[in-house]
């Protein structure tokens, strides 16, 4: 499915999950797992677990305590991808 925005055509299916997450609501304490991050430098993995510990949603950012330690800022208008547990 394609729609046109400024004569221009995009896919609205490749957009969907972005719009989906980036819509989506965190509060502290919810707990979340990894799906996914194009973060290079991080050691964490798809399917590690943590729980959100702040939630900025202006600029959709959520800090993460994760259970092997780490305590790292996702950005899931930049790519990270996590879901609730």
């Amino acid at each position: 499915m394609h729609r046109v925005f400024s004569g221009l055509w995009f896919p609205i299916g490749d957009l969907l999950p972005i719009v989906e997450h980036s819509l989506t609501v965190w509060q502290p304490g919810d707990r979340v797992v990894l799906v996914g991050t194009n973060d290079p430098y991080t050691e964490l993995e798809p399917g590690d677990e943590g729980i959100v510990s702040d939630y900025a949603p202006i600029i959709c950012e959520l800090l993460v305590d994760w259970d092997r330690g780490a305590r790292q800022i996702m950005l899931p208008d930049a790519g990270d991808i996590i879901e609730r547990v």
